[in-house]
């Protein structure tokens, strides 16, 4: 199994959070949840199979540092990047992949390795609402379903998986459907012994 996280430029993302975080601060907030995304994937599948796609130039330096691959997001959308670093890995011959994003900080391996238990062709955990796809899972029958991440994705990955005749398993796990979206999210979080907190030292692998 491969896992393929995408990421915005660490300046720019998490804008929903400018309420609460100054730019400094955002910037801080995802270079540490980018940093423990990768630590927690690398642990399951090994540097090797994890990929982070992105056009950010600082999130490549770090990536490089880390020894993990990256692969150019073509600046269309989440959609088009995932087909985009989809298409080159199974060019590779590479089949089994898992979308993995960088805001679910109480994600660990445990429940990663839960969800690559499974053998059904589509897996998905959904963000608290029901509405986003926080994680998706495609094996090799499914390995051409068409991404439909933004508003009303995880019905909109249930139906094309139904649609495509496909086995599909939705797991309920909270440590995958928390996620740092809103500053709701974010102070109920501030609350909580978060694992990011203390535990990612980013200063050995800041570019």
């Amino acid at each position: 199994m491969d896992i393929l996280v995408p990421c915005k430029g660490l300046s720019t993302g998490k804008s929903r959070l400018r309420k609460c975080l100054d730019a400094h601060e955002r910037h801080d907030l995802c270079t540490r949840l980018l940093i423990f995304t990768l630590c927690i994937a690398t642990r399951l599948v090994g540097v090797h199979r994890v990929h982070v796609v992105t056009s950010d130039a600082e999130v490549g330096a770090i990536v490089r540092r880390l020894g993990i691959r990256r692969i150019a997001d073509p600046g269309f959308g989440l959609n088009e990047a995932l087909d985009f670093a989809r298409s080159a890995l199974l060019s590779e011959g590479r089949t089994d992949m898992l979308m993995l994003p960088i805001d679910l900080p109480y994600v660990d391996v445990q429940a990663l390795a839960n969800v690559a238990a499974c053998v059904d062709d589509v897996v998905i955990a959904s963000d608290e609402r029901g509405t986003g796809t926080n994680i998706l899972l495609l094996r090799a029958r499914a390995c051409r379903l068409p991404f439909a991440y933004g508003d009303g994705s995880f019905a909109a990955h249930v139906a094309a998986a139904h649609a495509h005749g496909l086995s599909l398993q939705i797991l309920r796990n909270w440590r995958l459907s928390f996620d740092i979206d809103e500053p709701t999210h974010y102070f109920q979080w501030q609350e909580d012994a978060s694992p990011v907190h203390g535990v990612v030292d980013v200063s050995n692998v800041r570019a």
